[in-house]
């Protein structure tokens, strides 16, 4: 069994040596929170925009979101506004060198945004190298940590909702630009998500009449945050994939600058561990770390092992193995 690709995609960044570990690690949800704006006054986590061909490094730890020290890896939305062709963006844990990837391209110039799981470099720090010049906004959902959290359940990948169909909870209508948030009941869905998963793996998808200035999604029963999941300045249908914790009744809400419709997949949940299970994604045998790496590019001893697991397993954090 192979993961999806947007799972794949997030998980990307952790393919460093130094990244994986010897254990898996647990994700702890945080309300989405915006890390740093390059348009903003020069600052340690303002400007200025990063110039092409050039490298800055954004300590996570010491802004204002909160997030501990204590962090390995952080799920972070990073967004790029450029000034003109941006060929590529690479982002990687400070103090390592720089690998030969890149998260995202624009070379159109246009405003993009992409999700990425980062391992945590020296001081908490991450690194980004622009291949041209842009500005650089980075939001934060939630961060991994070696004890004191969640594990990933994967799914089947499932249809949530979709704007388009007939009125109803995860149906239509279309959403309207500026409009009050719209709350999405998750666990409402045919998709199986247990009342037990405290976030999800989404990917949200804008079908658009004309533009959409961007597209904000956080958990039901929380003040809307000042960050972004997607922005679409084309007119086409634009997507992408976002952790989004659950709060109120397991809802999400969604916030659009412009009308639009949306549809809502879901990959896999987090939800508490329980002693004895064994079907997350966080196997725990000796040499095998498939957290920290995508499963197609583990040892194939570790890939036998969540096959069988999963084949094994009815989805759900009780279920044991």
């Amino acid at each position: 069994m192979r993961l999806p690709w947007s799972v794949l995609k997030l998980l990307a960044f952790a393919l460093a040596p130094s990244a994986l570990f010897s254990q898996g690690l647990f994700f702890i949800p945080v309300t989405p929170c915006r890390i740093a704006d390059t348009r903003k006054a020069d600052g340690p986590f303002g400007g200025p925009s990063l110039a092409s061909g050039t490298t800055r490094s954004f300590v996570i730890p010491n802004s204002a979101c909160g997030i501990p020290s204590t962090a390995s890896a952080y799920s972070l939305n990073v967004t790029v506004v450029p000034d003109g062709s941006l060929f590529y963006l690479t982002v990687w844990p400070t103090g390592e060198s720089q690998p030969l990837v890149s998260l995202l391209n624009s070379i159109d110039g246009r405003i993009k945004a992409d999700a990425a799981i980062v391992p945590a470099g020296t001081g908490g720090a991450v690194s980004f190298y622009a291949a041209g010049e842009t500005d650089l906004v980075l939001d934060i959902n939630g961060y991994f940590a070696p004890s004191g959290g969640l594990e990933f359940y994967p799914l089947a990948p499932c249809r949530i909702a979709d704007t388009r169909n007939a009125t109803g909870p995860l149906g239509g209508p279309s959403l309207v630009g500026g409009a009050a948030g719209r709350a999405f009941p998750i666990q409402q869905s045919s998709c199986n998500v247990p009342s037990a998963a405290q976030a999800y793996l989404l990917n949200f998808t804008v079908i658009p009449p004309n533009i959409v200035g961007y597209l904000i999604t956080w958990p039901t029963g929380e003040n809307q945050p000042l960050v972004s999941t997607l922005n679409d300045l084309t007119a086409t249908v634009v997507a992408n994939a976002a952790i989004v914790p659950a709060r109120t009744g397991g809802s999400i809400d969604v916030y659009v600058a412009d009308n639009t419709d949306l549809t809502i997949d879901i990959e896999g949940y987090f939800a508490p561990p329980e002693p004895g299970a064994a079907c997350s994604t966080r196997l725990r045998p000796a040499g095998c770390w498939i957290r920290a790496r995508a499963l197609e590019h583990s040892p194939e001893p570790c890939r036998r092992m969540w096959r069988r697991a999963h084949a094994a397993c009815p989805p759900g954090p009780r279920a044991t193995c």
